[in-house]
C-alpha cells in the first residue's frame, strides 16, 4: 500500500506544467539586424536571425498583441498563460532561425497577422520539422485562417493563432515564401519543473527501487 501512495504521489508531481515560459524580447530592429530576448525562468537566450520588417520590445497599448485589456484574443486562448504584452518579432520574405541557448522541450509559437485578407494573399511559414496547430480565430488584426498546409507548412490569411512543436530542439528554422506588409510572432516553452520538484522525484524512485528490491528479497526467502 505504501508502494502504491509513493507512485501515485510521483505520479501527481511529474505531471506536466500547464505552464508557459514566455521569451521578453529585449532587442530587435528591421533589416537584418535580428532579435534577442531572455526566458528568465530557465536562463534560455532566444536569438533569431533573418530579414524583419521590424520588432517591438514594448507596446505602449491598452489593446496589445497577445490580449485586450488583460483578456487574451480568441486566436490565443489555448495558451495556458498569456505572453508578455511588450513584444513581438516581424519577419520578412526569407530564411529564418530561431536559436535556444540550450536545448529546450516543447516550443509555442504565438502568429499574428500571417498574409491579407484581399486578393486572396496567402503567404506561408515552410519549417523544418512537424507543428500543430493548437488553434486559432480572432485577433487584434481580424479573424482570418490559419492552417497546417502540409508538409511542415505554416499557411495564413490574415490568420492568427497558437502552434506547438513538441520534443527536445534547440534550433527552429522556416523559410517565409513571399513579402506582406506584416506578420508576427512571439515565442515561447514549456515550463521545466524546478530543481526542488526534480529532487522529490528522484527520491520517490530511489524509494520505490528499495521497496522493489525488499519485495524482490522477501518472495526469494
Amino acid at each position: 500500500m505504501k508502494l502504491q501512495y509513493i507512485i501515485l504521489s510521483l505520479g501527481l508531481v511529474a505531471a506536466p506544467v500547464e505552464a508557459v515560459q514566455w521569451t521578453q524580447w529585449t532587442e530587435s530592429g528591421a533589416g537584418n539586424a535580428g532579435a534577442t530576448g531572455n526566458i528568465a525562468g530557465p536562463g534560455v537566450t532566444v536569438t533569431v536571425d533573418g530579414p524583419l520588417t521590424y520588432g517591438q520590445t514594448s507596446v505602449p497599448s491598452p489593446a496589445t498583441w497577445w490580449s485586450y485589456l488583460g483578456t487574451p484574443w480568441q486566436a490565443f486562448e489555448t495558451n495556458p498563460n498569456r505572453p508578455p504584452d511588450s513584444g513581438i518579432v516581424a519577419p520578412s520574405a526569407g530564411v529564418h532561425s530561431i536559436t535556444f541557448s540550450r536545448p529546450v522541450k516543447g516550443v509555442w509559437l504565438n502568429v499574428l497577422s500571417l498574409g491579407q485578407t484581399f486578393s486572396d494573399y496567402y503567404v506561408r511559414w515552410s519549417f523544418d520539422r512537424p507543428f500543430e496547430v493548437l488553434g486559432h480565430g480572432l485577433s487584434y488584426y481580424g479573424d482570418g485562417d490559419l492552417f497546417d498546409a502540409g508538409r511542415n507548412v505554416l499557411e495564413g490569411h490574415e490568420g492568427s493563432g497558437v502552434v506547438y512543436f513538441s520534443g527536445r530542439l534547440d534550433k527552429l528554422t522556416f523559410s517565409m515564401d513571399r513579402e506582406e506588409n506584416w506578420s508576427g510572432f512571439t515565442v515561447g516553452i514549456d515550463a521545466v519543473p524546478e530543481p526542488a520538484t526534480w529532487g522529490l522525484m528522484l527520491a520517490g524512485f530511489a524509494q520505490i527501487g528499495w521497496m522493489m528490491r525488499r519485495r524482490a528479497v522477501a518472495v526469494r526467502a
